[in-house]
């Protein structure tokens, strides 16, 4: 990686400058694609207190893990939408890998609850063909289990749509 003598500086500086407070990294990859950040900064719970003296940028600081992205001269609109862009796709995709999983919770929930709901019918009938218990206490029983897996089984469905149309 090639490394301006401004882009040196300007790590090296905040390295310096927020050390104190939290864990700086400089040259740090972040995953998603492989992509670097000039800057990683990661606060300790204590720095809040003493980070005041660096103004803004110790409030920006400790607030939570920060990306540092240093220009030599103020960025141009082109630049910082590009900057900002990089960051918006690197949480876009953070987001959407945290969804795919949550989705992919949801339906193994669904199919084991579902599964659980067959069982009870197929016990349920059982019971009732065997003549162990009467037919008109448990038929309705019944119905509601057929009920609660037909509800069950759309869910899983959704979910399972949801998931192939996501990806």
């Amino acid at each position: 990686m090639i490394q301006q003598p401004h882009d040196k500086f300007a790590k090296q500086f905040l390295e310096e400058l927020l050390s104190p407070f939290g864990e700086v990294k400089t040259n740090r990859e972040v995953t998603d694609e492989t992509r670097f950040v000039d800057v990683l900064f990661s606060p300790t719970p204590t720095s809040a207190v003493d980070a005041e003296t660096l103004g803004l940028l110790g409030r920006i600081a400790v607030l939570n893990t920060t990306l540092l992205e240093p220009f030599r001269n103020q960025p141009s609109q082109a630049q910082f939408a590009i900057v900002n862009s990089q960051f918006a796709i690197i949480i876009l995709g953070n987001l959407y890998r945290q969804m795919n999983q949550l989705f992919n919770y949801i339906f193994v929930i669904a199919n084991c609850e579902l599964r659980i709901a067959n069982c009870s019918e197929y016990w349920l009938e059982i019971l009732i063909e065997s003549e162990l218990v009467e037919k008109t206490k448990f038929e309705s029983l019944l119905q509601e289990t057929r009920e609660v897996g037909k509800i069950l089984v759309a869910s899983t469905r959704k979910i399972k749509d949801k998931i192939n149309n996501r990806n």
